[in-house]
């Protein structure tokens, strides 16, 4: 974070080698080196970058604009990152590994829905609502796995003749995000908190209305923003969430939270 090089982009190295082998062709340089980094990524500390260049048949010069293109300054910053996303890698294996998935995942389901509609009130829900509809320029910032449920609302919104616009860490402009207009406003879907923290440096140039919709109540957190609106009563204080980190707030409360603020804008702007 403290680097001037920071790029939001490498949020989630995992993330962002997958989204380059589902969107590359299978002859591309940097598909064949996504391959086989994802192949190979519990054993990528081990891995030198003269390794990695004879191992994917390119060239050192290929590996280090690769490195750069991913949002990294050294294939050493890279592989700093590994141990993180392992960890969060395994919380998907956590959330899984139940005795009785179904009946666990319904149970959670069911608790998650009644903590946030006793935690997100109608009032909050329609202030929310009122300050999209009077801004001219809204601004939701996510990180890449919500893109869809952001692009569903997106959808929804414009049928409402109210156009918002997306960004995440894979689209997320340094230069012009701080040219974000003093009147504009700017909320931020960070369920664990740990977008907003890892991007905490980017968040603080802007000088928009910025509003965090999170589970974690940390303070560091909450100073980067004007106002919180939390999905869950529960108290959980922590910089950064890594081990638990799928459940079904994170798997399901984002979706339910754009369905219930949709559905409170339709109905004051009938």
């Amino acid at each position: 974070m403290k680097s001037a090089n920071y790029n939001p982009r490498n949020f989630n190295l995992i993330s962002v080698l997958l989204e380059l082998l589902n969107t590359n062709d299978k002859n591309n340089a940097y598909y064949t080196i996504a391959e086989y980094m994802l192949e190979n990524f519990k054993d990528l500390h081990q891995i030198s970058i003269y390794d990695l260049a004879d191992q994917c048949f390119v060239s050192r010069s290929t590996i280090q604009r690769f490195i750069k293109y991913i949002g990294f300054d050294s294939f050493t910053s890279l592989k700093a990152k590994v141990p993180e996303n392992e960890i969060h890698a395994q919380s998907y294996v956590l959330y899984a590994n139940k005795s009785n998935f179904k009946d666990y995942l319904k149970a959670s389901i069911d608790e998650m829905m009644e903590d946030m509609n006793k935690t997100l009130d109608d009032a909050t829900l329609k202030a929310l609502a009122c300050k999209i509809h009077d801004c001219d320029k809204v601004y939701i910032t996510m990180a890449d796995n919500y893109i869809s449920m952001g692009e569903e609302f997106q959808k929804g919104m414009l049928s409402k003749d109210k156009l918002l616009r997306l960004i995440t860490n894979k689209t997320i402009d340094l230069n012009s995000i701080k040219e974000i207009a003093n009147d504009a406003l700017f909320i931020m879907i960070s369920v664990t908190g740990n977008y907003a923290h890892a991007i905490k440096k980017t968040i603080n140039d802007i000088r928009a209305h910025k509003v965090l919709v999170s589970i974690n109540r940390n303070e560091e957190i909450k100073k980067s923003f004007d106002e919180v609106i939390y999905l869950s009563s529960t108290i959980i204080d922590v910089d950064r969430i890594t081990r638990g980190s799928q459940n079904a707030f994170t798997k399901y409360g984002v979706t339910y939270f754009f369905d219930e603020l949709f559905a409170t804008y339709a109905d004051l702007y009938k």
